[in-house]
C-alpha cells in the first residue's frame, strides 16, 4: 500500500502506520457536497457494496495472516 492508494480518510488511517486496512470511496458528483441527499442511494446500489464487504472480511478471516501478503 503506498499512500497516493490510500483515498480520503484512508490516507489518516496509511499515516497513522496501520499497513492493512479496507474501505471504499464514493465517486458520484455530489459526494460529500451539501447537494449529496438520499436520493443519490438506496438497497439496490448498496446491497452489492455490502456483499463485497462481506466477501472480503470472510475471505481475510478464513486466509488469517496469508491474507495480507
Amino acid at each position: 500500500m503506498t499512500e497516493k492508494q490510500a483515498v480520503g480518510e484512508l490516507r489518516d488511517v496509511h499515516a497513522a502506520g496501520y499497513p492493512n486496512f479496507l474501505g471504499m470511496a464514493g465517486r458520484h458528483r455530489t459526494f460529500h457536497t451539501p447537494s449529496d441527499d438520499l436520493g443519490a442511494t438506496g438497497p439496490e446500489i448498496l446491497e452489492p457494496v455490502a456483499r463485497a464487504f462481506v466477501d472480503a472480511a470472510r475471505k481475510i478471516v478464513e486466509r488469517g495472516d496469508a491474507a495480507f501478503r
